[in-house]
């Protein structure tokens, strides 16, 4: 049996994951900051990264979330380690 993960070690994973999402949203065909966003008077830029890139960035961690929660159901269920949410169709 193995030992839980430190406390520290799911703290650093937590802003690892925070930090590529945040990097995930300013990635584009234009490239937008968070200081050019906090800075900008410009609505079209605030509408791009509030409306399309940070629905999409929350959407994957959830989708992929979701994937590997039905992936450990499915381990669970079979009591096959090489079970994935792909088994079932």
């Amino acid at each position: 049996m193995r030992r839980p993960l430190p406390r520290q070690t799911l703290w650093l994973l937590g802003l690892a994951l925070l930090a590529l999402a945040l990097v995930a949203t300013n990635l584009g065909a234009m490239r937008l900051s968070i200081a050019v966003l906090w800075q900008a008077h410009d609505e079209a830029l605030r509408h791009i990264w509030l409306n399309i890139r940070l629905p999409r960035v929350l959407l994957s961690a959830l989708v992929g979330g979701a994937l590997a929660l039905s992936g450990c159901v499915m381990q669970g269920l079979f009591r096959n380690p090489l079970a994935d949410p792909g088994l079932l169709g």
